[in-house]
């Protein structure tokens, strides 16, 4: 996305013998790109794979936002092969501009039926020395536990706040059944009111 030139598709026509239409000299950087690889894994337990059924699916999207995935709700991912589920790729004029599509695309970004890394994502695209860029090779080796206590604490209290609802509907009293206005404004209304209406219920004289 910093050059704007595909180049998958740049290697499928090399792979046709097909020239290519640009130099080395004609290609240029232009701002900042970063991408998320979402995997069917749980942070949450060592990233196990979580295989089974996405229920509800729902891409990011808007300017600078890309996402290559080729899955859909419904679809099931199987115990398998490569936990990928998609790419997610940002792309801003500069660094900040670029975490920030970043953090509003993973907060749009809905994948429900199986784990994902996409928890994780968030957590780390609002941590200081990642916005800040004092990132290194051991980067997420030592700031994992934090974020793994964190979305471990975020999950315990979802599950305590369904627990208290779910408790909470169970003694709520069932609501009195609303008096039907249409109905008792009918009754109460005398048939001979609608005469001028419906010409066939006047009565005979």
């Amino acid at each position: 996305m910093v050059t704007g030139i595909d180049i998958v598709k740049t290697q499928i026509k090399i792979a046709a013998d097909r020239p290519l239409n640009i130099s080395q000299g004609q290609i240029s950087l232009k701002g900042w790109a970063i991408e998320a690889r979402i995997n069917a894994e749980d942070p949450l337990n060592n990233f196990a794979p979580s295989s089974g059924k996405i229920v509800k699916y729902h891409e990011p999207g808007g300017l600078g936002v890309r996402v290559d995935s080729g899955v859909y709700e419904g679809y099931s991912i199987p115990p398998i092969y490569n936990p990928l589920i998609a790419k997610l790729i940002v792309w801003g004029s500069d660094r900040a501009e670029a975490i920030s599509r970043l953090k509003r695309a993973l907060s749009e970004y809905i994948i429900e039926g199986v784990r994902t890394t996409i928890p994780l994502y968030r957590e780390i695209v609002n941590d200081k020395d990642f916005i800040e860029g004092n990132i290194h090779t051991l980067y997420l080796h030592e700031k994992l536990p934090k974020f793994v206590e964190k979305l471990a604490m975020e999950e315990r209290a979802k599950i305590v706040a369904a627990v208290v609802a779910n408790e909470s509907s169970k003694k709520r009293p069932l609501a009195s059944k609303p008096r039907n206005t249409v109905a008792r404004l009918w009754k109460r209304t005398p048939l001979h009111s609608y005469f001028p209406r419906f010409p066939w219920l006047r009565r005979k004289r």
